[in-house]
């Protein structure tokens, strides 16, 4: 069995050879779960359509529960691009933009990211990296190193999900 350091080096690579294949600014990396099941490492994307509305967004959710219970996974996590604002109180609250505007996308101090949420049989709490997704506007996307964001409480349609794949 892979340790959970192991796992998570792995689908760091997965997600930075994606963006080594990127050629052009606006690409950007798709939905995805990752298990270890026997000492094997799987990887599966989702078409960005996965993530279109409330109803697709419930489906994956049901998939990667399914399948990692399907595969016996000892470990699990779904990686997703995301925005979230670090804010600094001069501007809208991430909840009242998400109110006016639906989408965190045009916030004035949104943070484009990769977003791993990972559970494994051996760790009692879920466990989340993020990777800050660099963008110039002219050159493929790259990211930064992946962050452990430690004491963060998880909950939510997909950290359930990750957590239901290995339990």
């Amino acid at each position: 069995m892979m340790t959970t350091e192991e796992f998570v080096g792995s689908v760091e690579e997965v997600a930075r050879a994606a963006g080594d294949g990127f050629t052009h600014p606006n690409d950007d990396w798709l939905p995805s779960l990752h298990v270890e099941t026997r000492g094997q490492f799987l990887s599966a994307g989702f078409p960005a359509e996965a993530l279109a509305n409330e109803e697709a967004k419930d489906a994956l959710c049901l998939a990667i529960v399914q399948t990692g219970r399907l595969v016996q996974a000892t470990q699990a996590a779904v990686l997703t691009s995301t925005f979230s604002v670090h804010g600094r109180g001069e501007v809208p609250s991430a909840l009242e933009w998400l109110r006016d505007h639906g989408t965190l996308r045009d916030h004035p101090d949104r943070v484009e990211q990769l977003h791993l949420v990972v559970c494994s049989k051996s760790e009692e709490d879920l466990l989340l990296y993020n990777a800050r997704i660099l963008r110039d506007g002219e050159q493929p996307p790259a990211l930064a190193p992946f962050e452990r964001a430690e004491g963060a409480t998880l909950g939510g349609r997909f950290p359930d999900a990750v957590r239901g794949a290995v339990r």
